[in-house]
């Protein structure tokens, strides 16, 4: 081969080699670029900036906050851009493939609820701009971290497809889940400046219904064990009720017909009736303070419920809106 030719296929080489990293270089630019072009028409309302600025977001989860143009809708506006119409299930926002909405909550007891649903959807954006290679390395993690909380996850990351269903762990992962592999805070690190802050405002409203349900749970254990305890002593307090009143009728019955051939025989065995009444009286007067206390707790246990209803309620946009408790 003349040294041209050498000289020919090393220039052709140079040149496919540089523009297959020309090309590479062109795609994972274009997905910013079109991001930073997206972003160029973003007004955020007051709302949504004082939002971000609590998530804290890298450089580039700004630029795609923009890109997708967040927004909070109210019932109507935000069921119809998230196809929300199960009153069974709430959704909280949705992210389209190309914006990014949120429901309007107005619930003061669940300060958080809106920065969570935000940084959420925000990752289902940052997901969809994941390259295949980088989605296929993250899924171990995921899964490890599903596998480790199977009781708690399964059963929310069983309403959706498998093919969303690593999207859907990667988001909640990301917003309520902390002390993660060095791997995935790494990743995490790529949109948040401090990840441990997105699971605290998960964790500041969550923690309400956590609280409320570990009193239900305690209320209801409570009131069951205190209804078992009225049952066996009602049980026993009706047949000591009904044996006392044979051995009474028996008693009179011998007093009547000159049984007691003394007086102190007589009162003797007179007193024994009257003090096992006045235990059977000591006993129903028991039975009645336990069954006044289990009532006050079956109301405080139907309160906690109401109070649970009214949060779930509040952030169910198919559910209408329900006054709150005094």
């Amino acid at each position: 081969m003349t040294d041209a030719k050498q000289n020919l296929i090393r220039s052709l080489s140079v040149i496919v080699i540089c523009a297959c990293v020309l090309v590479a270089s062109t795609f994972v630019d274009w997905i910013v670029i079109s991001d930073r072009f997206a972003a160029l028409s973003f007004e955020p309302t007051t709302e949504i900036l004082a939002l971000k600025d609590d998530l804290d977001l890298t450089t580039r989860a700004s630029v795609i906050f923009s890109a997708t143009h967040p927004s909070i809708k109210d019932r109507d506006a935000f069921n119809e851009a998230c196809a929300s119409v199960n009153r069974e299930i709430s959704i909280l926002g949705c992210f389209d493939g190309r914006r990014i909405y949120i429901y309007n909550i107005d619930n003061p007891d669940l300060a958080g609820i809106k920065q969570s649903t935000l940084a959420h959807e925000l990752l289902h954006a940052a997901w969809s701009r994941l390259s295949l290679r980088d989605r296929s390395n993250l899924e171990p993690e995921l899964d490890l971290v599903y596998r480790t909380n199977l009781s708690s996850l399964q059963p929310r990351l069983d309403l959706y497809s498998d093919d969303n269903f690593y999207e859907e762990l990667h988001s909640i992962i990301g917003t309520e889940f902390s002390e993660l592999s060095y791997s995935l805070e790494n990743h995490y690190a790529r949109y948040f400046n401090d990840q441990n802050a997105i699971v605290a405002f998960f964790d500041s409203y969550d923690t309400k219904f956590r609280k409320l349900r570990s009193e239900a749970e305690a209320l209801f254990e409570q009131i069951e064990t205190n209804q078992e305890v009225i049952s066996a002593k009602t049980t026993n307090y009706d047949d000591a009720v009904a044996e006392l009143s044979a051995n009474i009728a028996d008693f009179n019955r011998r007093a009547e017909s000159g049984y007691f051939t003394s007086t102190a025989a007589f009162y003797a065995e007179r007193a024994v009736l009257v003090a096992r009444q006045q235990e059977l009286e000591r006993l129903h007067s028991e039975i009645l303070a336990l069954v006044n206390t289990t009532n006050e707790l079956i109301e405080q246990y139907n309160n906690n419920i109401a109070r649970t209803q009214i949060l779930l309620d509040s952030i169910n946009s198919n559910v209408p809106v329900t006054p709150e408790l005094e």
